[in-house]
């Protein structure tokens, strides 16, 4: 938080900073809010908070500037002009839950966008267009193994704890666009569009291509993200 503020040029005092956040750790316990004015516990905290912020900046190599995967989402979407409104809410949602993992610190934007766009054309059913021999996802520069690694490390926000490996068919519903039980199948050749394998692709990397694991998923597909994608000017900021 304290970083944040630096980086988005709205710095906030480090005592600040110091006060709120040993409070929210603390919050159950009601002396937290007087333990933190005690010289010794602030100096602790305040110490704590730079050595983190250290340690962020060391991990990220000193760049803070992170690129977000929603503008290749949103113009790979409109690309493809399919199912544009529901399929760009739903990858959108799931880029948004991406969030809570270190994606964005293992892939490239576009990688994420196109993982996200992935599970919500599964989710939702649709198919997705090819170009040719060129199918959808070698739009995003994006190799099966690193959509495969994208799609499972979200699912697994889902589920909690991931399920073994199995055999299936693709099962589940909208379920009226707010929750679903959704499943991967195992056996998606990632080399094909998804129309079906008769314009499956032979680019040199079969010897990579691998199955998506099978998750039986109860997803959140709610309005919390309350957002239009298409309808945002900026999806940088």
């Amino acid at each position: 938080m304290f970083l944040a503020g630096k980086v988005e040029e709205t710095p906030l005092p480090l005592k600040d900073v110091i006060l709120l956040s040993y409070e929210i750790i603390h919050q159950k316990d009601p002396a937290a809010a007087l333990r933190i004015k005690q010289k010794e516990v602030y100096e602790q905290q305040k110490e704590l908070i730079l050595l983190g912020e250290r340690v962020v900046l060391a991990t990220l190599g000193s760049v803070s500037s992170v690129q977000n995967p929603y503008k290749p989402l949103v113009e790979a979407i409109k690309k493809f002009n399919v199912a544009q409104n529901f399929l760009a809410h739903v990858a959108w949602n799931f880029v948004n839950d991406g969030l809570e993992t270190s994606l964005f610190l293992q892939f490239k934007p576009h990688h994420i966008a196109a993982g996200a766009l992935f599970l919500a054309a599964r989710f939702l059913k649709v198919e997705l267009p090819s170009d040719g021999e060129k199918v959808w996802w070698q739009e995003f520069d994006v190799t099966p193994r690193q959509l495969e690694e994208i799609s499972n490390q979200v699912l697994e926000l889902y589920e909690g704890n991931k399920l073994p490996q199995s055999q299936g068919e693709v099962q589940g519903s909208a379920g009226g666009g707010t929750r679903a039980d959704a499943a991967i199948a195992p056996a998606v050749n990632l080399e094909a569009p998804l129309r079906g394998p008769e314009n499956q692709v032979n680019d040199g990397s079969a010897e990579v291509v691998s199955d998506i694991t099978y998750h039986m998923v109860d997803m959140e597909i709610g309005d919390s993200q309350n957002c239009e994608p298409l309808l945002i000017e900026n999806p940088d900021v």
